[in-house]
């Protein structure tokens, strides 16, 4: 299904949502693994115009990879470091900015630089869409992505769109 999504996208069906309340729910219905920590700090405090399905999947997916890091990388974590995931919601002007961090192994440059090109995966499982169809459902929102990692300090994925209700 991520395939065809992403080769042929979908039409969005927009609906104002207070996006800390669905936020909060989804992250109510994950499943993180024993000994990985999941922090939300929601605090948009407003509705957005958005399509529950897509936001969903980028939700989900920011999630997996983050998962994935503090998990199947071979990584682990320091003396006294739990690893740990945090989502973070913010209107910030125009837009609203929701933020998955994680205090992971982080990205290296060369993988950082092919990060969004379709079927590249460091994982030995997965299309290597996740990231593709994230940046696009945010675009068909008016919206991007943005990354930020340090090696061994962790990842930060920032997607933003527009704040607002349906007009």
């Amino acid at each position: 299904m991520a395939l065809v999504d992403y080769a042929r996208g979908y039409e969005l069906v927009r609906e104002s949502t207070d996006i800390d309340v669905l936020l909060s729910s989804i992250v109510d219905e994950l499943n993180v693994p024993a000994g990985v920590s999941l922090n939300s700090r929601l605090g948009a405090g407003c509705d957005v115009a958005l399509d529950r399905r897509g936001f969903r999947k980028v939700v989900d997916h920011l999630i997996e990879n983050s998962v994935s890091a503090l998990t199947n990388s071979g990584w682990t974590p320091g003396e006294g470091r739990k690893p740990t995931i945090t989502i973070r919601t913010e209107h910030a002007g125009p837009h609203v900015r929701i933020t998955v961090s994680d205090n992971g192994p982080g990205i290296p440059p060369e993988t950082m630089r092919r990060i969004f090109e379709p079927l590249f995966t460091t994982k030995s499982f997965g299309t290597g869409l996740g990231l593709p169809a994230v940046e696009k459902i945010l675009e068909q929102h008016g919206g991007g992505l943005e990354v930020k990692s340090t090696p061994g300090e962790g990842a930060c994925f920032t997607a933003w769109f527009p704040a607002g209700q349906i007009q």
